[in-house]
């Protein structure tokens, strides 16, 4: 799916996924031949897990912590 697809899908911005990613949130997506971006489902299911988790008032700090476990 296209980046904005699984914005609308997360229910946040297409900012919000590329801020994520830039940071390391989120891992970078690879790309098709056009230069999109690709995500799967288990990119909704890790954007899911980040936006609960900030609803919970944990840190960007602490969640990318807890993903590395």
């Amino acid at each position: 799916m296209r980046i904005r697809e699984l914005a609308q899908r997360a229910d946040v911005t297409t900012p919000t996924i590329r801020y994520y990613e830039k940071i390391g949130v989120l891992p970078h997506p690879p790309r098709a031949d056009n230069g999109y971006r690709v995500y799967r489902e288990a990119d909704l299911e890790r954007l899911r897990f980040v936006t609960r988790s900030r609803s919970l008032d944990f840190g960007l700090d602490e969640i990318r912590e807890k993903q590395r476990l």
